[in-house]
């Protein structure tokens, strides 16, 4: 008995090991591939790395409203779908196929883990987030899947959120494959390197980057065998809408969810609803920063001046001059005062003994040119040097006698040159002279006054001694 409930236990084990669902062709000389582990780093609620195994055969994820059933899913869409795919509609209360508003979960708010709203100061609705706020993060999606012969391989996509990002475009993402399984914590440390692809490479030979998504889904189709004839984006599309939640109540909402392609109109029109929207949002931003222009303009002038005014006051306020006794300025000023005197003073101090080295040498030098002298006069006298002072003291009183002589006979020379011109400029009328009257210095001048009465100079009893010599 107790083999018979062995064999039983061993036959439900094997049960429970074989795959719950089976496709007809595909489970005979087909390999197939299953999700083996999901890993999550700072993904909504998921703080740092989270891993998911799942069961070989299947794996049930349930829990209560807000445990993260719905963000589970979406990972997986972020991960294996095109960035501008919108998340399963159960996470957000919207219709399923429509795009999000900035109060919907959306890549940015998963990687800031937004859990609400709140309201700052101004009233302005600020996020309420579990991390990234004012700083940067970063968060990572990655699936390992298993094969039928253990082969295992790992999609997966990193991103780095800056501090200063307000949309999904100002995220940084890397989409990465990788044979093998991959620890997304080994790739923590390059966070701050924007996850560069050589730096990936390097920490981990053998990974494959992707530059887009049509790269990426290449990668990830052929290597999983997704689709047929290049239909593997329309196989992960049909998987996004039956994962997205929404009951189906008919068939023929059953087709047109999840059968039938939705038509290419339809997204035309809602881009460009949403461009209209886009616009008229811009036009009223517009209107209402051009009014807070015109209100506010005049109050970033008056607020810098107040604060000048302000740096102002505490400037002289500390310098505190109406303080009784010394305040601060006259303890600098003094402060300043004594150290540029002790500076001076040591100046003069270093220049005194400089100068006393000096003098010390200069005396030496100058007792030492005395003794010279002395001995040179001394020596000069010892040689005659006195007679010849003597001879030349006598030539100069010589010059000196010579000179006054020189200067008396000049004067004595000058009275009788004086006395001799009167003498001789006196009336030629009064004197005799034998001489001719052609004798004269002058004789047309003395002509007229050697003749007496207009008589002939010949009969004249006098000369003229103009020429007469002393």
């Amino acid at each position: 008995m107790i083999d018979h409930l062995r064999d039983g236990l061993a036959n439900s084990a094997s049960a429970l090991q074989a795959p719950l669902f089976t496709v007809p062709g595909a489970s005979d000389g087909t390999t197939q591939w299953k999700a083996e582990t999901f890993q999550l780093v700072n993904w909504g609620g998921f703080e740092g790395r989270v891993r998911f195994h799942f069961h070989p055969g299947a794996t049930l994820i349930s829990g209560a409203s807000g445990t993260g059933k719905s963000t589970l899913l979406d990972a997986y869409i972020a991960l294996m779908m095109p960035s501008d795919t919108p998340f399963n509609g159960a996470s957000n209360d919207a219709v399923a196929g429509r795009a999000r508003n900035a109060e919907q979960r959306n890549l940015l708010s998963y990687l800031r883990g937004q859990t609400d709203t709140t309201a700052d100061d101004s009233g302005r609705q600020r996020p309420k987030v579990l991390r990234g706020l004012q700083r940067s993060t970063w968060g990572a999606v990655a699936m390992t899947f298993i094969d039928d012969h253990g082969n295992r391989f790992t999609v997966l996509r990193l991103y780095h959120v800056p501090a200063s990002a307000t949309q999904a475009s100002e995220i940084t993402m890397r989409m990465a494959t990788y044979e093998g399984t991959l620890d997304l914590a080994d790739l923590a440390a390059h966070a701050e390197e924007l996850f560069a692809p050589k730096v990936l490479k390097a920490a981990a030979p053998g990974l494959l980057t992707h530059d887009s998504y049509t790269s990426f889904a290449a990668r990830l189709h052929t290597r999983l065998g997704i689709g047929a004839n290049g239909d593997g984006s329309k196989a992960l599309r049909l998987l996004v809408r039956i994962q997205s939640g929404h009951q189906i109540r008919t068939v023929d909402e059953l087709y047109k969810e999840m059968v039938l392609e939705r038509p290419a109109t339809y997204d035309a029109a809602d881009r460009a609803i949403g461009h209209f929207d886009d616009l008229e949002s811009a036009y009223v931003a517009m209107q209402t920063e051009q009014q807070k222009a015109v209100l506010l303009g005049p109050i970033t002038q008056k607020y810098a001046d107040l604060t000048t005014a302000r740096a102002t006051i505490n400037q002289i306020e500390a310098f505190e001059l109406d303080a009784v006794g010394d305040g601060p300025l006259t303890v600098w000023r003094l402060r300043r005062e004594a150290a540029i005197l002790e500076v001076e003073r040591s100046a003069n101090r270093s220049r005194w003994k400089l100068n006393e080295s000096d003098l010390s040498v200069a005396s030496e030098v100058q007792r030492g040119l005395e003794g010279e002298l002395t001995a040179t006069q001394a020596a000069h006298r010892d040689a005659g040097g006195a007679q010849l002072e003597d001879l030349d003291n006598q030539k100069k009183q010589s010059l000196l006698r010579r000179e006054e002589r020189l200067t008396r006979r000049s004067m004595l020379a000058e009275r009788t040159a004086h006395r001799a011109n009167r003498w001789m400029t006196r009336d030629c009328s009064t004197r005799r002279s034998p001489l001719p009257p052609s004798s004269c210095p002058d004789t047309k001048q003395h002509r007229a006054s050697c003749t007496t009465d207009a008589r002939p100079y010949a009969t004249a009893p006098f000369r003229c001694l103009s020429d007469a010599k002393l």
